[in-house]
């Protein structure tokens, strides 16, 4: 009996620092230079699934940040697993895949979802696209106000 517990025990170790690893890898992982991240000020994978939560809840990003549970949803394929950042039902799911000593994702396939609400990285996408636009909007018309009192100031 006591073989067996000692064999689950060490079991349980080496199973239980393999996910650590994925979870730790996950926090720390660095995105990759893109417009739309820089925009939100997002770089990290950490930050880029508490902001898909953010979106998701509306809850404040501070509080997201320190509530969030990390957790391994399963195998996903050969040396890849599915890590999950879960804060009060909504969860963000991140692809991990382990490649020798490193871990890398694709932010394309992260996803959210709280209920029967999605949030993906094309949504996120659209959301700082719309901004940029709006902003460019807002310039625009501004500098046609301008414009046209300009020339009123020129016809008198």
């Amino acid at each position: 009996m006591k073989k067996y517990l000692l064999c689950l025990a060490v079991l349980f170790f080496i199973i239980g620092c393999g996910e650590k690893k994925y979870i730790d890898a996950t926090k720390n992982m660095k995105l990759e230079e893109n417009e739309h991240f820089a925009q939100k000020n997002i770089e990290s994978v950490e930050k880029l699934g508490i902001y898909y939560i953010h979106k998701l809840t509306g809850d404040n990003i501070k509080d997201i940040a320190s509530n969030i549970q990390y957790s391994i949803a399963g195998d996903i394929g050969k040396d890849s697993k599915m890590v999950n950042m879960d804060y009060k039902g909504a969860t963000v799911s991140v692809p991990v895949e382990k490649k020798g000593d490193s871990y890398s994702t694709k932010h394309l396939d992260i996803k959210g979802k709280f209920g029967k609400k999605k949030y993906t990285f094309k949504k996120f996408t659209q959301e700082v696209i719309d901004e940029k636009m709006n902003r460019a909007e807002e310039q625009y018309e501004k500098d046609l106000e301008k414009y046209i009192e300009d020339c009123k100031k020129m016809l008198k």
